[in-house]
């Protein structure tokens, strides 16, 4: 049996940071528009799977820009350490 202490996250490198921290940047504005076209969609289908698709089910209870993680590419990744 695997004890908390034994766990560990591992996430994926996201370059562009926090989706708290280009909100708040300034002279982003064209990033931003291209950022949330599909940033919705994204964490929509995120938060599908950790509901939904999981067995069991994950559920995040803090969803806020600061754990929306998102990559140089296009992805976006729901931290749940934010």
């Amino acid at each position: 049996m695997v004890t908390p202490a034994q766990l560990c996250l591992v996430l994926s490198y996201c370059g562009r940071g926090s989706l708290e921290g280009i909100m708040q940047a300034e002279g982003t504005c064209g990033t931003w528009e291209d950022l949330r076209r599909g940033l919705a969609v994204d964490v929509v289908r995120g938060l599908k799977f950790l509901h939904h698709d999981l067995s069991p089910a994950l559920i995040h209870w803090d969803v806020k820009p600061a754990n929306i993680l998102v990559s140089s590419g296009r992805y976006k990744l729901i931290s749940i350490a934010g």
